[in-house]
């Protein structure tokens, strides 16, 4: 209760800082930048609003239902229980009753606790996938940094009559040859662009059905607020900082704090995925579908896939709108495919593939 009441507070204090900094951004911010900043505090507002509501909530509901039961009662009207023993009285302004086999009060009931909690499934398949998919993570973002004119490295174009990589681009130069590092590399970026963080989303919407049903919308929402909200607040608002502090030092630049999620969009977004389906799932009945024929998967991907075109030609400089890495991927392929794993997980999709002929 106290971490969710203390990552709940830290992101008031993310959302003022948010609030002031975007308010008095330079002559020079764009309308998407500003426009994001104000929705970036917006949604720390709502994180900490939904956090500190679900863990006090027995308490805010409580006000609300004594003022009711005061005002419901019948004014002069008293009642006392009196429990002696397995007799129960109830005494009110006319006297006392005893409450016995003719009292219609319902008899208690009996809760039988199981000693052995039910062992969950371990599906070691899934843990390799997720393995996979982290050191795929780690090894493109470290491709990255070697895909760029960094100095005289030369990872990226090898112009044996520009030694200064003046033009690194080669545009000036029609004997410019792309380097063979240079040319893979590019290739494995594009690839791992179109399917590991899509992969992340479907997994982690798997386990959000029965994960919900388990716990409850209180006990769901205020677990997320802590398990991807808790590092993403400490991350944005002081490891981050820190380390482009550190760059500036190094660099001999003006030393100013920035707040960002870098890296942790992935959990940005993950976790305002979540809490709208715990929303939406309040509302809508269990969706019984089964697993997809490969065909039907085949085409909604071509459908994607001219989702994806038509955003990228269109959304221009909103492309990294509230803190997500290109809405190119989000739109397209980051947020059906986390519902493809709501759905999956509520139909045990994987489980069919398992028993599949």
């Amino acid at each position: 209760m106290w971490l969710t009441t203390l990552v709940s507070i830290l992101y008031f204090g993310v959302a003022a800082y948010l609030f002031v900094h975007t308010a008095q951004s330079p002559a020079a911010a764009t309308t998407p930048d500003i426009a994001s900043g104000y929705f970036q505090a917006c949604n720390c507002i709502l994180f900490g609003l939904l956090g500190l509501c679900c863990v006090h909530w027995p308490a805010i509901a409580s006000l609300f239902h004594g003022r009711s039961k005061d005002a419901g009662s019948p004014a002069g009207e008293k009642e006392t229980v009196v429990d002696e023993g397995d007799e129960k009285q109830t005494c009110g302004d006319e006297g006392c009753k005893e409450g016995g086999e003719d009292d219609a009060s319902p008899a208690p009931v009996a809760v039988v606790v199981d000693p052995k909690p039910a062992i969950k499934r371990q599906v070691t398949y899934l843990m390799n996938l997720k393995t996979f998919l982290t050191f795929i993570v780690v090894t493109h973002h470290t491709v990255c940094l070697f895909t760029g004119c960094l100095g005289n490295i030369q990872t990226m174009i090898m112009n044996p009559n520009d030694p200064a990589n003046a033009d690194p681009t080669g545009l000036y130069d029609g004997t410019v040859k792309p380097r063979t590092f240079y040319t893979g590399a590019m290739w494995f970026l594009l690839v791992n662009q179109g399917y590991f963080m899509a992969a992340f989303f479907l997994i982690s919407g798997y386990f959000c059905p029965k994960s919900l049903d388990r716990k409850g919308f209180r006990a769901f929402v205020a677990d997320k607020i802590v398990r991807l909200g808790g590092p993403l607040v400490l991350w944005s608002a002081a490891f981050r900082p820190l380390v482009t502090l550190f760059e500036q030092a190094y660099a001999g630049a003006p030393l100013t704090y920035e707040w960002s999620p870098g890296v942790c969009w992935f959990l940005l977004w993950l976790l305002n995925f979540s809490i709208a389906y715990a929303v939406v799932a309040q509302f809508t009945p269990k969706v019984k579908v089964g697993m997809p024929h490969p065909f039907v998967l085949l085409v909604i991907g071509m459908g994607l896939g001219g989702v994806f075109y038509a955003i990228k030609k269109a959304i221009g400089p909103w492309d990294y709108f509230g803190g997500m890495t290109m809405w190119t991927y989000g739109a397209s392929m980051y947020i059906p495919f986390f519902a493809a794993g709501v759905l999956g997980g509520r139909n045990d999709w994987l489980k069919s593939v398992e028993e599949m002929k």
